[in-house]
């Protein structure tokens, strides 16, 4: 399978001001960020990197034990990925990094992207820079807890639903009641080619692990082991302790939530994608991630826990069980990039939006900030939906407009002869030259008069071609519904497609290469959205 890409801008994509902006390296943003996300951003970020220390060691160590107790379809160690983990030992080993929740079976097809985005670039760096290497890493968010967005999934249309009552981080949790998940999944991919194996992968990734984090490490390893992705789980303490400083200066100064009262001008161009509280910390306890709250008189309560510390007593906490403390979406990026040789963090629209809010918060802790990368955002459309799409003469950018203004548009087209009364509106133009000439020469104030009937004429005009419209598309009904099938097709429930489907279907009938098809379209640094469709399809 061979794409033929269709790009569609960002701006026509409907995507915000702040990622057009961004792409687009609008001066507004320049003091928001350090490198431009580019090759020569990527170049500048290099060069800086290496002064910034990781225990390299530890990092080391805590993945290989994470991969040893995960089960995996086959031998993990023969894969590219140990080399890669023993290779960050070195200095010259820099990852691209890449992080999302722990969604069943995958989420939604943005996952797959932001993975793969993430290799591609890890690849095309190892040409640019030889002497150096490059590590692909998905770092699982294990201490989320927000179950709700992770216990769903969209499998060719039908919405299967994880029935578990667990709270807590959700890496923490057990992977009981999946089993009854993958037999659904397994009902509407049958007659698949490749449906065997994906119930293999499943099976042993859901029904062999006891957690999530490692069903979840299973999994990704299954779909990504040949480009030699890194899974990172940092919920561990040794990780945990190289942040220390950073949760403390939270705790103790409150920098986050000072920085961000800086963000004014920020906030009133763009808004803000994430809000810092006065204290950006979780308590983790077997089935809870409860908020740390600073109280006025200087002592410290885990909300609804019960559980209240004196200011001395949360700072040794911290110093000797550093795994009890959990990162918010705000301190999440800086824990990140003190434990990884980081260059690039890949991410998605909102992603990249609170990152460019944090690179005050970054300086202010002395931690590296890097280059951040939007991810490819792609549309696969299949046979079917592509030659409704010709068969219409309809182009890419206008399908994301609503299915009414594409409607306007497809008859527009079409029936221009009928709909179209320029003609008319220029014979009433030189009617009303000549009426405006002969009355100007009576009185030479009528001139605005005359100004005034032939305005007021062609607004009546403009809406006897709205009308025309309209009569139009209600006689030709089914052609208004084939544009409504069409949209809904490509945008299920008014959403991109990559929101909602997810990979399973597409791996089902065409195999594992349509992960290594969708790499080869994709681009380093993107810089439009992607619509895809197989070639031998068009």
């Amino acid at each position: 399978m061979t794409f033929a890409k269709y790009p569609v801008t960002f701006k026509d994509a409907c995507f915000s001001n702040l990622i057009t902006d961004y792409i687009a390296g609008d001066q507004v943003l320049r003091s928001y960020y350090h490198f431009s996300p580019d090759k020569k951003g990527i170049a500048e970020a290099l060069k800086s990197r290496s002064d910034y220390h990781v225990d390299r060691e530890t990092l080391v160590k805590v993945l290989l034990k994470q991969y040893e107790s995960t089960v995996f379809n086959n031998s993990w160690k023969l894969s590219p990925v140990l080399k890669n983990i023993e290779a960050l030992a070195s200095r010259e080993t820099f990852t691209i990094t890449t992080g999302h929740q722990l969604n069943i079976f995958t989420g939604p097809l943005y996952f797959i992207f932001k993975i793969l985005t993430a290799i591609k670039q890890a690849e095309e760096l190892k040409k640019m820079f030889p002497q150096q290497h490059f590590v692909p890493v998905y770092w699982m968010a294990t201490e989320d807890h927000d179950l709700e967005e992770i216990k769903t999934v969209n499998v060719s249309g039908e919405k299967l639903i994880w029935q578990t009552n667990q709270q807590g981080a959700t890496g923490r949790m057990t992977t009981e009641g999946l089993e009854a998940v993958i037999k659904q999944a397994m009902e509407k991919l049958s007659g698949s080619v490749h449906v065997m194996n994906i119930s293999s992968v499943l099976e042993t990734a859901y029904l062999k692990n006891l957690s999530l984090a490692n069903a979840t490490r299973s999994l990704v390893h299954e779909l990504f082991k040949n480009y030699g992705l890194v899974v990172v789980d940092a919920d561990e303490q040794s990780l945990k302790r190289e942040a220390v400083s950073v949760f403390k200066d939270d705790l103790l100064n409150h920098t986050a939530f000072k920085e961000f009262k800086s963000l004014n001008e920020f906030e009133k161009k763009y808004g803000l994608q994430v809000h810092a509280r006065e204290t950006n910390l979780f308590y983790l306890q077997p089935q809870r991630r409860d908020r740390i709250i600073a109280n006025a008189d200087g002592s410290y309560e885990v909300m609804d826990a019960g559980i209240t510390f004196s200011k001395t007593e949360l700072l040794k906490e911290l110093e000797v069980k550093p795994e009890k403390f959990s990162p918010n979406v705000v301190l999440r990026p800086l824990y990140q990039e003190a434990i990884l040789p980081n260059l690039c963090y890949i991410g998605g629209p909102a992603e990249v939006h609170y990152w460019l809010q944090l690179k005050s918060l970054f300086e202010k802790n002395n931690i590296f900030f890097p280059v951040v990368a939007l991810r490819n955002c792609l549309m696969v459309v299949n046979k079917n939906l592509y030659q409704q799409k010709a068969a219409m003469d309809l182009n890419w950018n206008e399908l994301f407009s609503d299915a009414n203004n594409i409607a306007n548009n497809y008859f527009s087209k079409k029936y221009t002869t009928q709909l179209n009364l320029d003609d008319e509106r220029l014979q009433l133009e030189n009617v009303y030259q000549e009426i405006k000439e002969k009355a100007a020469a009576i009185d030479i104030t009528l001139k605005k008069h005359v100004d005034g009937e032939l305005a007021r004429l062609k607004k009546r005009i403009t809406a006897t071609e709205k009308r025309m419209l309209r009569a139009l598309k209600n006689r030709h009904e089914s052609e208004v519904h084939e544009i409504q099938n069409l949209k809904n097709s490509l945008f299920p429930g008014g959403q991109l497609q990559e929101r909602v489907e997810n990979v399973l279907p597409f791996l089902a009938n065409f195999g594992a290469d349509f992960l290594g098809n969708l790499k080869d379209a994709m681009q380093i640094f993107p810089l439009e959205f992607q619509v895809l469709v197989d070639e031998k399809d068009i």
